[in-house]
């Protein structure tokens, strides 16, 4: 049972030592403190005192946030070019397969509309169009109707396609005009560092502080706002895929349908 105490002892000794030494060090030495604190992480919120007794470690530890915002929304950047790549070569080939699917339907409708004149004296069995054999008016307007179908899917997939491409540039242009705030912001520590190190009234100090406390809480707020609001990933891929896994059905003849098909009479 002694053998199994001796560590625990040990632990809690060790325990009470450096919590001890922490409050001293708070106590009598916040400036060697703070500054410490920047290498060993950070912290997120300087309480104004430490401000002012180690102004120069706060300072660094600002820019250090300043540069992590900066690596984020250089990526966030890079990855929405990324995505725009494949989604503008989404829209070229959808604008040519939609113009080819549009002219084949005008044919078709041509086609279509000469044999309905032609039934009128004499019946129709089968009908002739682009390599294929139908039997009949009825089985060629059905063909027809299939591919009206597509054109309007393809014209919605192609609106969507469009849209995306319009909210991530959007979302570039505000990445890229944020990251240039943040790299001002950055190159505002420097001269504030030195000032911060030649500085000798607490009044000169504490408006050094205050300026830069204003500069960086809204470039970093602004920065954090616009990276949760970015999600574009699952957005472009849905789309993309949506259109690889397509598949059109044959439904009834709608008004839209009708309305197209009366346009070339």
């Amino acid at each position: 049972m002694n053998a199994m105490m001796k560590p625990i002892q040990t632990i809690a000794l060790l325990l009470m030592i450096l919590s001890l030494a922490y409050a001293l060090a708070n106590r009598f030495a916040p400036a060697w403190l703070a500054e410490a604190a920047t290498y060993i992480g950070s912290p997120t919120q300087w309480s104004e005192k430490a401000k002012r007794d180690n102004p120069v470690a706060y300072l660094r530890d600002t820019e250090k946030r300043l540069q992590g915002q900066q690596e984020k929304l250089q990526r966030i950047t890079r990855n929405i070019r990324n995505n725009l790549t494949p989604l503008e070569t989404h829209i070229q080939q959808h604008n040519e397969e939609l113009a080819k699917t549009s002219a084949f339907l005008k044919e078709g409708r041509k086609v279509y509309l000469q044999a309905v004149e032609t039934n009128k004296t004499q019946k129709v069995e089968v009908i002739k169009f682009a390599g294929r054999m139908y039997p009949g008016i009825d089985a060629f307007k059905s063909q027809l109707a299939l591919l009206h179908t597509e054109k309007q899917n393809k014209e919605t997939l192609l609106e969507k396609a469009r849209q995306t491409k319009q909210h991530l540039n959007a979302q570039l242009y505000a990445m890229l005009a944020q990251s240039s705030k943040v790299e001002m912001a950055k190159s505002e520590i420097g001269p504030r560092i030195m000032i911060a190190e030649a500085a000798k009234a607490s009044t000169e100090l504490d408006n050094m502080i205050a300026g830069i406390d204003q500069i960086t809480q809204d470039v970093l707020t602004g920065s954090d706002k616009m990276m949760d609001d970015y999600n574009p990933i699952g957005m472009t891929k849905d789309l993309l895929e949506s259109s690889r896994n397509q598949t059109y059905q044959a439904k009834a003849f709608d008004a839209d349908f009708e309305a197209f098909l009366s346009e070339g009479t």
